[in-house]
């Protein structure tokens, strides 16, 4: 029962603060899905997912800044963020804004994980934010050579270029030279190389073609790989299947967060050429992650450099995000990828369908049969969450 009483943690009673349930990460995710799905619940749910963020549920807190969140209680930063249109959600009216807006300022002042980015997102005009981008600043500039005799994973960065994002045009650019050197660092372990290339990220897409011009050029080595090699790489990868200890670090490979950041850099029609000539190579990836940052990129891409790929072919790939790539391409290209539209709203993965659902739902059916065929299919899936994508118009003109 989603219901919240008093405004601080209305619907969650612990015994202990910050005590965790293994139900908590669902219940939040969940959260999300009914706001998204049920207007008429929305600010139950979202109600719901902050009292679980005030009680110090990590992945509430999270979820607080994920995308459809932001876009649900109208953050403008949500525009700049996702690359499929999947991961958004209509703004909620203003009446409902505003009552989540006060819960969200309950959270401030709190010391939970995150409230920092949560109160810069939502409190742009706090008075100690621009302390916090300062703080933020010196962190990057200032942070220490890798230690030989130690190793340190896990930092801030990406989280301090959000906040350096609103400072002059300089010193985002002097963090952004000292990001591209981190990552360069062979003695850092390849997850902190990959913020690293995050929060470089995060600070190009601010910048002008002056300073993105050298940033794409370091990028682009990086998304060909002629940057890998990290300190403890041995340790990363799947374990070996016979071994008696199995730790996994995540992915090595730094080329997926490198061709994301080129695309983000990109000033000319050549660069965005050459973006999608390595994103389709790196479609060939045994790497897992390598292969979703491609098909990101690939998405986000404008559309007239993606025109050329073939839907048909990459909806048999085995990646599930490449079907998903092949579904919003053949969503925009109905008369030519009918089949290939049949065969993706029979996919076995619920994920794809539901990108398929999304992309169908906003086409005119007007300009094709196949998109009302389709959209018929999905509108009669086994899976709730892909009908409700399916249903997108419809809740659209009801509103």
């Amino acid at each position: 029962m989603l219901t919240s009483t008093d405004g601080q943690s209305g619907g969650i009673r612990r015994p202990r603060a910050r005590q965790y349930r293994q139900s908590d990460d669902a219940h939040a995710a969940a959260c999300i899905e009914i706001a998204g799905a049920h207007p008429e619940l929305a600010l139950a749910a979202l109600m719901r997912l902050l009292d679980l963020a005030d009680q110090g549920v990590d992945r509430a807190l999270v979820l607080v800044l994920d995308t459809r969140v932001r876009s649900l209680l109208g953050a403008s930063s949500a525009r700049e963020m996702g690359p499929y249109p999947s991961v958004r959600y209509e703004t909620l009216p203003a009446e409902t804004l505003a009552v989540l807006h006060d819960r969200v300022r309950g959270l401030f002042g709190r010391g939970h994980y995150l409230v920092p980015l949560i109160h810069d997102e939502f409190d742009t005009g706090g008075p100690g934010l621009r302390l916090r981008r300062y703080e933020a600043k010196d962190r990057i500039l200032n942070r220490p050579t890798p230690d030989p005799s130690g190793v340190e994973f896990g930092t801030l960065m990406v989280e301090d270029s959000s906040l350096v994002g609103g400072l002059d045009a300089e010193d985002r650019r002097r963090c952004l030279a000292r990001l591209l050197a981190i990552a360069e660092d062979l003695g850092e372990v390849a997850s902190n190389r990959q913020e690293a290339l995050i929060a470089a990220r995060n600070l190009v897409l601010g910048l002008g073609p002056e300073d993105t011009g050298p940033a794409f050029l370091v990028a682009e080595q990086f998304a060909l790989g002629a940057w890998d090699g990290s300190r403890l790489d041995e340790l990363a990868g799947e374990p070996h299947p016979l071994s008696s200890f199995k730790m996994k670090m995540g992915s090595a490979s730094l080329r997926g967060s490198g061709l994301r950041l080129a695309a983000a850099a990109v000033s000319t029609d050549d660069q965005h050429a050459q973006v999608r000539d390595h994103a389709v190579d790196m479609l060939h990836s045994d790497d897992k992650d390598d292969v979703q940052a491609a098909t990101r990129v690939l998405v986000g891409l404008p559309r007239a450099f993606t025109t050329d790929l073939d839907a048909d072919l990459l909806s048999i790939h085995q990646h599930a995000n490449v079907r998903q790539l092949a579904s919003v391409l053949s969503a925009r290209n109905p008369h030519r990828y009918r089949g290939t539209l049949m065969r993706l709203a029979k996919d076995v993965n619920p994920r794809v369908r539901r990108v398929l659902a999304e992309e169908v739902s906003r086409a005119p059916e007007e300009l094709s049969e196949a998109v009302r065929s389709v959209r018929e299919i999905l509108l009669g899936d086994s899976r709730f969450s892909v009908r409700i994508a399916a249903r997108g118009r419809d809740r659209r003109e009801a509103g």
